[in-house]
């Protein structure tokens, strides 16, 4: 753990993107979980990551129904959404730090991509009760 160049973090965050980008959900959670434990680098490697990521969890809030903790029952339809809706907010939230980061460190292939990704992961947010949380 402590000798882990960052190239080969930034190495390992691509391989986590070419994870997400074939669809590999659980795998690509497991990679993020173990590259969370290593000192990640900003930059590229940061961006990747947090690009990753935010695709991830909004996967896993869409797919994966929770439990209400006190009930042990599923979430009504109604709290899913709102779960689907505020995870969606929160990972174009973290897209635009991974947009502004891309564009001060001069790297147009990850602002494209990162923008991309905020637009698929956004259009679900266009609807008029969602559009207030979309600037």
């Amino acid at each position: 753990r402590g000798n882990v160049k960052p190239q080969m973090l930034v190495d390992l965050a691509l391989a986590l993107r070419a994870t997400v980008v074939a669809k590999q959900w659980p795998l690509a959670i497991c990679m993020i979980s173990r590259l969370e434990k290593f000192q990640m680098p900003p930059g590229r490697g940061r961006i990747l990551l947090d690009l990753s990521k935010a695709e991830c969890e909004v996967w896993h809030a869409c797919t994966v129904k929770k439990e209400d903790p006190t009930s042990k029952m599923l979430l009504s339809a109604a709290e899913q959404e709102k779960r689907e809706v505020e995870t969606r907010h929160r990972s174009v939230k973290l897209l635009e730090q991974c947009i502004m980061i891309a564009k001060r460190i001069e790297a147009d292939d990850l602002v494209e991509e990162c923008a991309v990704v905020m637009w698929n992961i956004s259009r679900e947010l266009m609807s008029d009760q969602n559009r207030f949380r979309v600037h």
